[in-house]
Protein backbone atom coordinates (compact mmCIF):
# COMPACT_ATOMS: atom_id res chain seq x y z
CA UNK A 1 0.00 0.00 0.00
CA UNK A 2 0.99 3.45 -0.90
CA UNK A 3 1.05 6.43 1.76
CA UNK A 4 -2.27 8.08 1.86
CA UNK A 5 -2.86 11.70 3.71
CA UNK A 6 -6.30 11.87 5.29
CA UNK A 7 -7.18 14.95 6.73
CA UNK A 8 -9.58 15.57 9.70
CA UNK A 9 -10.25 19.75 8.98
CA UNK A 10 -8.99 19.48 5.48
CA UNK A 11 -10.95 22.42 4.38
CA UNK A 12 -9.72 24.31 7.01
CA UNK A 13 -6.00 23.90 6.25
CA UNK A 14 -7.09 24.27 2.41
CA UNK A 15 -8.92 27.63 3.39
CA UNK A 16 -6.18 28.66 5.65
CA UNK A 17 -3.52 28.28 2.93
CA UNK A 18 -5.90 30.11 0.36
CA UNK A 19 -6.23 32.96 3.01
CA UNK A 20 -2.72 33.33 3.21
CA UNK A 21 -1.93 33.17 -0.74
CA UNK A 22 -0.10 29.64 -0.32
CA UNK A 23 -2.44 27.53 -1.47
CA UNK A 24 0.27 25.78 -4.63
CA UNK A 25 1.92 24.70 -1.44
CA UNK A 26 -0.27 21.80 -0.60
CA UNK A 27 0.94 19.00 -2.08
CA UNK A 28 4.34 19.49 -1.00
CA UNK A 29 3.15 20.53 3.11
CA UNK A 30 1.46 17.08 2.59
CA UNK A 31 4.15 15.09 1.78
CA UNK A 32 6.52 16.50 4.25
CA UNK A 33 3.89 16.14 6.87
CA UNK A 34 3.80 12.47 6.11
CA UNK A 35 7.49 12.31 5.90
CA UNK A 36 7.29 13.60 9.19
CA UNK A 37 5.04 11.53 10.73
CA UNK A 38 6.51 8.46 9.82
CA UNK A 39 7.08 6.61 13.47
CA UNK A 40 4.94 9.06 15.55
CA UNK A 41 2.07 7.61 17.02
CA UNK A 42 -1.77 9.40 17.79
CA UNK A 43 -1.67 12.11 19.23
CA UNK A 44 1.98 13.68 18.86
CA UNK A 45 1.71 17.12 17.07
CA UNK A 46 3.56 18.00 14.25
CA UNK A 47 3.94 21.18 11.83
CA UNK A 48 4.87 22.23 9.12
CA UNK A 49 6.17 25.53 7.81
CA UNK A 50 6.44 27.73 4.65
CA UNK A 51 9.42 30.24 4.28
CA UNK A 52 8.94 33.49 2.84
CA UNK A 53 11.14 36.32 2.86
CA UNK A 54 10.96 37.90 6.04
CA UNK A 55 8.82 35.18 8.10
CA UNK A 56 7.40 31.64 8.01
CA UNK A 57 4.09 30.34 8.17
CA UNK A 58 4.25 27.43 10.73
CA UNK A 59 1.12 25.01 10.20
CA UNK A 60 0.38 22.74 13.57
CA UNK A 61 -1.26 19.09 13.22
CA UNK A 62 -2.26 16.45 15.85
CA UNK A 63 -1.58 12.74 14.37
CA UNK A 64 -4.65 10.72 14.59
CA UNK A 65 -4.73 6.80 13.61
CA UNK A 66 -6.43 5.21 11.38
CA UNK A 67 -8.15 2.29 11.59
CA UNK A 68 -9.02 -0.20 8.81
CA UNK A 69 -11.09 -3.87 8.74
CA UNK A 70 -8.30 -6.73 8.98
CA UNK A 71 -9.50 -8.72 5.71
CA UNK A 72 -8.58 -12.19 7.80
CA UNK A 73 -10.13 -11.50 10.89
CA UNK A 74 -12.29 -9.07 10.57
CA UNK A 75 -11.12 -7.00 13.16
CA UNK A 76 -9.99 -3.20 13.16
CA UNK A 77 -6.47 -2.54 13.84
CA UNK A 78 -4.55 0.56 13.12
CA UNK A 79 -3.63 1.10 9.65
CA UNK A 80 0.05 1.35 8.57
CA UNK A 81 1.36 3.59 5.90
CA UNK A 82 -1.93 5.68 5.97
CA UNK A 83 -1.63 9.00 8.21
CA UNK A 84 -4.43 11.43 9.11
CA UNK A 85 -4.20 14.73 10.50
CA UNK A 86 -5.95 17.38 11.95
CA UNK A 87 -5.27 20.72 11.27
CA UNK A 88 -4.96 22.82 14.78
CA UNK A 89 -3.99 26.08 13.86
CA UNK A 90 -1.26 28.48 12.25
CA UNK A 91 1.01 31.22 13.22
CA UNK A 92 3.51 33.15 11.59
CA UNK A 93 7.12 33.61 13.08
Amino acid sequence: MGLIVEFDNRWAFIETLDAHGLLSYYDDLTTQLVDMAKGLTSGERVSVGVHMTDYIYNYHFIVLDLLEENEDSGQLEIARDVYRFMYLTHDKT
